[in-house]
């Protein structure tokens, strides 16, 4: 029986649409409960959608008390084919800068982590992620479209990773992990461990430290 929880909202982040999801994490016997799900399109064309996107998730960060939010870093590279790299990396900024002031911590994991985490697979199809949702993690979003249902899931899992992170860095944790979410979650000998690792925690009471 799971003693305790912590409350964790996943974002996936998007210059034009995103997925939220957010979930009751128990511990130290891992188990986790879907409270909301949620899918945001905020057009690119002017720059007050992305403050009201931005407004809305802190929203439903305070408004369903969460303890941490997680969400993936994008990645720095631009090119030809990357037309909305700078209004991504926009509402990102305004999402953390938010989440920052009104004191609710959160990780900003590599861009490469929820892939490795899920172990895609090279030229996998679109839908491995919620393939691998429903068989491991036994969640289905529910959301009206394929897109919307998409985002979600990339928001939760997000908020998976997240809560393990969180609980394995401030507690125990009691769960049957695979060889490559453990490698992903404690490191090996080639890398450092979401546990241990500097850089993705964002939280007012590091100043203090």
């Amino acid at each position: 029986m799971s003693d305790s929880s912590y409350r964790v909202m996943g974002i996936d982040l998007a210059a034009a649409n995103s997925g939220i999801c957010i979930i009751d994490a128990h511990y130290p016997d891992y188990s986790f409960d879907v409270l909301v799900e949620e899918a945001m399109h905020h057009p690119m064309s002017d720059f007050r959608n992305r403050v009201d996107a931005s407004n809305y998730i802190l929203f439903l960060a305070e408004d369903n008390e969460v303890d941490v939010v997680a969400m993936e870093d994008y990645a720095m590279r631009f090119g030809r084919t990357n037309t909305s790299g700078f209004q991504y990396g926009e509402i990102g900024g305004m999402v953390r800068k938010a989440l920052y002031e009104a004191s609710i911590p959160f990780y900003i994991t590599p861009p490469t982590t929820m892939r490795s985490f899920m172990e895609v697979p090279p030229r996998s199809d679109k839908d491995f992620l919620e393939k691998q949702a429903s068989s491991r993690l036994g969640y289905t979003s529910k959301a009206s479209t394929k897109k919307k249902r998409s985002d979600i899931t990339d928001a939760l899992i997000h908020a998976h990773i997240g809560s393990l992170m969180h609980i394995t860095r401030n507690g125990e944790l009691n769960y049957d992990l695979t060889d490559a979410e453990s490698r992903i979650l404690y490191g090996d000998k080639k890398i450092i461990g979401l546990k241990d690792r500097d850089g993705i925690y964002y939280g007012k009471e590091e100043e203090n430290k």
